[in-house]
């Protein structure tokens, strides 16, 4: 076989490879209705992130009235009259309340750490699942579309 038959064969070889190659790498495009469930999951993950944030800005809120609250009983405990028996049930009472409160605080972090931590998860599997997919502008538009109309008569 001559080098330059050769060459040619090798060229086709190749150039087939290159056309397979593109045809398999075409995107396959995702239907409306995977589209609808991707941004229906997106949706409700912005919704729990939503309720992740409420949230720890009222356990914060909880923490820095805590914080206050610890050096207002130490100093509660110092000026003590302790052969005052009203004085001291007040002050026990203010001590629980706190303890309590301080326990329902860590249980709260505890819960939102859970909270979070189900919220990463869920966020990375939708983002691999939809993010993945390739959409067709005019599926995007309309599903689009369809989402605003609800909203828009909603406000009538």
């Amino acid at each position: 076989m001559s080098t330059a038959r050769l060459l040619f064969v090798a060229g086709s070889l190749a150039l087939s490879a290159c056309v397979a190659g593109a045809q398999a790498s075409r995107p396959r495009y995702a239907t409306r209705d995977q589209l609808r469930e991707c941004l229906d999951k997106k949706a409700d993950l912005k919704e729990r992130l939503q309720a992740i944030e409420d949230a720890r800005v009222a356990r914060e809120a909880i923490r820095k009235r805590l914080a206050q609250e610890g050096p207002r009983l130490r100093d509660m405990k110092a000026q003590l009259d302790r052969t005052d028996a009203s004085a001291v049930a007040a002050l026990k009472q203010a001590v629980e309340t706190y303890n309590a409160d301080a326990t329902a605080l860590n249980r709260r972090s505890v819960d939102e750490q859970s909270a979070v931590e189900a919220y990463n998860a869920d966020s990375l599997a939708v983002n691999d699942a939809c993010d993945a997919l390739d959409y067709r502008s005019q599926d995007v538009e309309a599903v689009l579309k369809e989402r605003r109309k609800p909203a828009s008569a909603a406000s009538r």
